[in-house]
């Protein structure tokens, strides 16, 4: 199966709105539908008129730009300079939005706009807002043993479970195993090695860590509402209840020099690593260049 199969049009197949629409959004909606009513009955307005509908070929990507703030994500120092994970996802960030604006129909938000602190949770609800077909959480890396700086390499985060909810029909697991293999395999073509931490490089570079003592490493269990262990990471956990597929990026590893001098240290390198984010996207999504 192609990676495109696999997406089918997103938007196409959600059958009920989220549940975090505002009640005035739902007011001026039902408001504008008892206009467009009256107007097709009296004549004005022609039957497939779709003026007042959604785009259904836009996609609407969500760029999140991991930490920021006091959250500094991961941090290095290299010659007497310290490097903050937080101000790289960012150039990153803004760099892929400058890159899928290229493509047709293609329309992108981000978690923020600056240097501040954003919870999980009001990442997601941002994403939600804008109707995003998906969420795509730009970072790097540092190992779960702080002191194996030897370890470098690219890894995508992806969910672990096929559950979604009730009202949702987008395949947030295919969805999100498409996104991750399509970068990562981007990141191979341009030399990024597999990180071996996890064992990810006999997984194809994607980990998909549940939330339970035994394989997640968690403090506890916890399950989805049809019995499946939930995503141990809470974007990816909160994004799966919200019916939006959430990809955790890690590029590369900022505590690796290698990793850093090769592809964060310059602009030109974070400009590489966005062009790559952006061609697996658009591969995964099936979307087309436009037309210049």
């Amino acid at each position: 199966m192609k990676i495109t199969e696999r997406y089918i049009g997103i938007r196409a197949r959600r059958t009920a709105p989220r549940p975090r629409v505002r009640p005035g959004a739902v007011l001026v909606m039902l408001c504008i539908l008892q206009a467009a009513a009256i107007l097709l009955a009296a004549g004005v307005m022609p039957l497939n008129a779709c003026a007042l509908a959604p785009d259904a070929a836009k996609t609407v990507i969500c760029i999140d730009p991991g930490h920021g703030g006091l959250e500094y994500g991961a941090v290095a120092e290299y010659n007497g300079i310290e490097v903050r994970e937080k101000y790289l996802n960012f150039n990153i960030a803004k760099k892929l939005c400058r890159a899928l604006a290229q493509y047709e129909n293609v329309e992108t938000v981000l978690t923020r706009s600056g240097d501040r602190e954003v919870s999980i949770k009001e990442r997601v609800n941002i994403a939600a807002a804008a109707d995003a077909d998906v969420l795509i959480s730009l970072h790097n890396n540092k190992p779960f043993n702080e002191e194996e700086t030897d370890i470098g390499g690219c890894m995508i985060l992806t969910p672990v479970s096929r559950y979604r909810p009730s009202w949702c029909e987008t395949d947030i697991y295919e969805v999100g195993t498409a996104l991750g293999e399509s970068i990562i395999k981007q990141f191979q073509d341009m030399g990024i090695p597999l990180s071996r931490e996890f064992d990810v490089n006999k997984t194809g570079g994607l980990l998909r860590r549940p939330y339970n003592r035994k394989e997640g490493m968690a403090k506890k269990d916890v399950r989805y509402p049809d019995g499946s262990y939930a995503d141990y990471y809470g974007l990816i956990r909160i994004g799966v209840e919200a019916g939006i597929p959430v990809v955790i990026v890690e590029h590369a590893y900022i505590s690796n020099e290698q990793d850093y001098r090769a592809y964060l240290k310059y602009s030109d390198s974070l400009q590489s690593l966005a062009d790559a984010d952006a061609r697996g996207i658009a591969e995964a999504l099936g979307l087309r260049m436009a037309d210049r």
